[in-house]
């Protein structure tokens, strides 16, 4: 019974992970107990044990995509280098191979699920992440989800706190470094309401969906 239902487990697994094209059988069995570190640091294990989490997507030695435990959209990953990096401030112009790689990984995904239905996703950081360890959000611009219910999640990813993979590389390729500014883009997160699409102004989240 025992070795039915594990069967039984991973090909719920399996019929979750879209195509990617890639043969390594990187299917994930167990789920690593997380339940020890800060919240800043949950992503950690997801890097060092990849193979351990169900919600793993994909991963190599050079990167893992697992899918976002609260996701904000129907679609939603992050993608994060291998080994971990700490955050914004780690980075510098030889950074840009690694970064490279994980928008290739980005847009494979992407690739992947537009070639099954009409969705538009967007590839890039937030400017002031929650969480430690460089995590690249790739994410589809439907914002539908019971995950996403207040004005901070809808600025995080509608306004200029959430940049695009592609500004990020320019910005660091440029200037040899990252340095957003917190208290400016942290004030966006208070910003009103408003429709991604038409840009009307709305007073509610409900109103918004």
């Amino acid at each position: 019974n025992n070795s039915n239902n594990n069967n039984n487990n991973i090909q719920a697994i399996s019929n979750n992970i879209i195509n990617n094209n890639n043969n390594d059988n990187n299917i994930v069995q167990t789920k690593k107990k997380t339940q020890y570190l800060s919240w800043k640091d949950k992503l950690l294990p997801y890097i060092e044990s990849p193979e351990e989490h169900q919600n793993t997507y994909y991963y190599d030695d050079k990167l893992v995509v697992i899918y976002d435990l609260y996701p904000k959209a129907r679609y939603h990953f992050l993608i994060m280098p291998r080994p971990a990096v700490d955050g914004f401030s780690e980075l510098k112009k030889d950074s840009l191979s690694m970064l490279m790689s994980l928008k290739r990984r980005g847009q494979r995904i992407i690739q992947s699920l537009s070639s099954k239905e009409d969705i538009t996703l967007g590839l890039g950081f937030h400017r002031g992440p929650s969480m430690k360890h460089l995590h690249l959000h790739c994410i589809s611009q439907d914002f539908d989800s019971a995950h996403l219910k207040n004005k901070k999640h809808w600025n995080s990813f509608t306004t200029k706190f959430f940049i695009d993979i592609d500004d990020f590389m320019t910005i660091l390729s440029r200037y040899n470094r990252i340095n957003f500014d917190d208290k400016k883009y942290e004030q966006l997160l208070k910003f009103d309401l408003r429709c991604h699409i038409c840009h009307t102004k709305l007073s509610n989240m409900p109103k918004l969906k």
